[in-house]
């Protein structure tokens, strides 16, 4: 199987009558790095009703035992503010990477081979769809 992002980041003036000054419109292409990745585990799209506003809960999909255990790409739409913890492997080969990001709508994020995504847990209350897909 393989993942494409297709699509444009348009940013510029909601109409032709705009008065800002200075005017300015960028269009940046969506794509992933390689812009064909091959992957061999997906866990599809999920859908996730979060109710966990004091705790951590881990994301199923992606883990030791899981139908992805080396992620190399997040895709995760959330409709209100959620905390995501990543557990991520050390690319040196030290004790495994632990980041928190505080997002609220899109995610897209891609990991290096050597530094994939081991965990996913989300604290928060709201609706989440995700997909993780990699290698292995």
């Amino acid at each position: 199987m393989q993942v494409v992002l297709d699509g444009t980041l348009s940013v510029g003036p909601q109409q032709a009558t705009d008065q800002q000054f200075p005017s300015m419109s960028v269009g940046e292409p969506l794509a992933l790095t390689p812009a064909q990745k091959l992957s061999n585990a997906c866990t599809g799209a999920v859908i996730r009703q979060l109710n966990s506003p004091s705790a951590y809960s881990t994301l199923q999909g992606v883990g030791p035992t899981d139908t992805v255990q080396k992620g190399d790409t997040l895709y995760l739409r959330s409709n209100a503010p959620i905390l995501l913890r990543l557990t991520m492997a050390d690319p040196g080969g030290g004790s495994d990477v632990v980041s928190v990001l505080s997002t609220y709508g899109l995610v897209l994020m891609e990991f290096q081979p050597t530094g994939y995504l081991k965990v996913l847990e989300a604290k928060g209350v709201g609706t989440l769809t995700y997909l993780i897909s990699g290698p292995q």
